[in-house]
């Protein structure tokens, strides 16, 4: 798990919601269509598992971490699958 010397600063679980919540607010001054990120509980437990897996010592460093969110958050559209959930 995540130890003391690790420079990265992960994001709490708590902190998910409040993000969704501003990116819905920034979609909507857009004028794009919003996704409900918080009525999505799959693709909600998804993240949050990720942000787990993230924080283990298998991913050494920021580029084996990022690039792993990203890839599981892209490859089954987590996030963009909400517009239409």
């Amino acid at each position: 798990m995540n130890n003391e010397d690790d420079p990265i600063i992960y994001i709490p679980h708590e902190s998910l919601r409040h993000i969704f919540l501003s990116i819905e607010e920034f979609l909507q001054k857009e004028n794009d269509p919003v996704p409900t990120y918080s009525l999505n509980r799959e693709a909600c437990e998804k993240v949050t598992g990720v942000l787990d897996r993230i924080t283990h010592d298998y991913y050494l460093d920021f580029y084996d971490k990022a690039a792993y969110l990203f890839w599981q958050l892209a490859k089954d559209n987590t996030l963009t699958t909400a517009i239409s959930a």
